[in-house]
């Protein structure tokens, strides 16, 4: 059960986007969408050692610990805009939200987004849309990454 969570604490963004950190070692150099796919393998497969390669080291999901394997199937892995990461963070809270909602949560989350990448001299963001099937049912999730130094990595 423990390693099914650790899965989808890792790709659940649950309420305001919260962003840690500063860089580390190991990442991805092939992009987001690679990143995500490599730490769902890895989590999957429980090999700890690359899940935490592309993890932010001051996320709040780093270290994962040696029980991570989980049992899913991943579907898809799509890069996003920001727009579609509120939207979907918007109707897993709340079901449905009006427009000016949705307008004022994308310049907070905007605004919180730039300033930590900013502090952690990131290159360049971008969000990642998951969708994965766990027993018997699809969930959507999105996960923020940076790319730093040519890397990759998770953040939440």
């Amino acid at each position: 059960m423990g390693s099914r969570r650790q899965f989808l604490i890792g790709v659940t963004t649950a309420g305001t986007i919260a962003i840690a950190g500063c860089s580390g070692g190991g990442g991805s150099g092939g992009g987001p969408e690679n990143a995500v796919e490599q730490y769902a393998t890895a989590t999957k497969n429980n090999d700890t050692e690359t899940a935490n390669e592309v993890l932010h080291p001051e996320s709040p999901l780093y270290p994962i610990g040696e029980d991570a394997a989980g049992e899913f199937t991943l579907n898809s892995i799509e890069q996003a805009t920001i727009r579609e990461a509120v939207e979907i963070l918007a109707a897993e809270r709340t079901g449905e939200s009006t427009e000016e909602e949705i307008q004022s949560e994308i310049d907070s989350t905007e605004q919180v987004v730039e300033q930590k990448v900013d502090d952690i001299g990131a290159d360049e963001y971008s969000f990642v849309v998951v969708t994965v099937t766990e027993n018997g049912e699809q969930r959507k999730f999105e996960l923020l990454t940076v790319k730093d130094d040519g890397n990759w990595l998770i953040i939440e």
